[in-house]
């Protein structure tokens, strides 16, 4: 996050004229942004009208690329389609879409050809959103039934969007035993530093463990883990973060310069939330939804 001086709204005017847009670059892109915002900027009050816009703006997107490829389709709309079911289905959480990708992720488990591989991750990923207990131990049973190393990735990827309370225990347990190789040790972890459901708990685990997390994961997973901590938006855990890791028993040497560019994003993050988000909320309230086609 860059220090913004301009209002965020003009950044949001810019952004709707995009509705529609099918560049693959461009979705990519903007479900970044609007990723960003939404997990870290829109206060609790506004999350609806967030959702709204999410919708009216993604929406005719999701609704020209449809669910499945065309015949010879090359990659730039497939991974287009990706990012723009993910950008809806994160953000605006859409209920009947999200019992499609249920329906999908169903039909996936019973023939992975169900399903285009670059769909793969984000409907795992929204399924777990919006999972529980019961599909987290089935993902866990995929997970080391899992045949090729792209398909472990997307279960280790996943485990970090489990929201549902009472759940991160189990995953966080889960990256210091054995199911888990040292080299990814940091996957499932990342994700839950971002998680803002489970952002807490996951940041007193990993304060908790470092010894054994960092033995695990050698210098490349601690480094990696610490990078993660730029979630962190909170200035009491910006200053245990600076703290914790600048302590000589914590310190990682390799890691230095992610720490200071770990801290500073925090700083940056910080200071974002404070200059928009009452700008944002007010862009919100004021906004007039496009007419939607037909």
């Amino acid at each position: 996050v860059q220090k913004c001086v301009r209002p965020i709204g003009e950044f949001l005017d810019l952004v709707v004229r995009f509705r529609g847009d099918d560049t693959r670059s461009v979705v990519e892109g903007l479900a970044g942004y609007l990723g960003t915002l939404g997990d870290r900027l829109v206060a609790e009050s506004d999350r609806p009208l967030f959702a709204r816009f999410i919708e009216d703006f993604h929406r005719p997107l999701v609704d020209s690329l449809g669910w499945d490829a065309r015949p010879r389709e090359g990659d730039e709309p497939k991974l287009t389609r990706a990012a723009a079911l993910w950008t809806l289905g994160s953000l605006a959480k859409p209920p009947a879409l999200i019992q499609d990708m249920t329906e999908r992720l169903e039909r996936y488990w019973a023939d992975p050809a169900a399903l285009d591989p670059t769909l793969a991750t984000a409907v795992l990923r929204l399924c777990a959103r919006a999972g529980g207990k019961d599909r987290y131990e089935r993902y866990l049973e995929r997970y080391h039934a899992a045949a090729t190393p792209e398909e472990r990735d997307r279960y280790l990827a996943a485990f970090g969007d489990f929201a549902e309370t009472g759940l991160a225990p189990a995953i966080l347990a889960l990256t210091l035993s054995e199911a888990i190789r040292g080299q990814d040790i940091w996957k499932p972890l990342r994700g839950l530093l971002a998680n803002p459901s489970t952002q807490g708990e996951t940041w007193a685990f990993v304060k908790a463990n470092w010894p054994a997390l960092r033995k695990k994961g050698g210098s490349v997973g601690a480094q990696r883990i610490i990078g993660g901590t730029k979630a962190l938006w909170d200035a009491d855990w910006l200053g245990e973060v600076e703290r914790f890791f600048s302590d000589p028993a914590n310190r990682v040497a390799s890691a230095e310069r992610t720490l200071t560019q770990t801290l500073e994003s925090i700083r940056l993050g910080l200071a974002f939330r404070r200059e928009q988000q009452e700008r944002l909320s007010a862009w919100l309230r004021d906004r007039k939804p496009a007419l939607h086609d037909g």
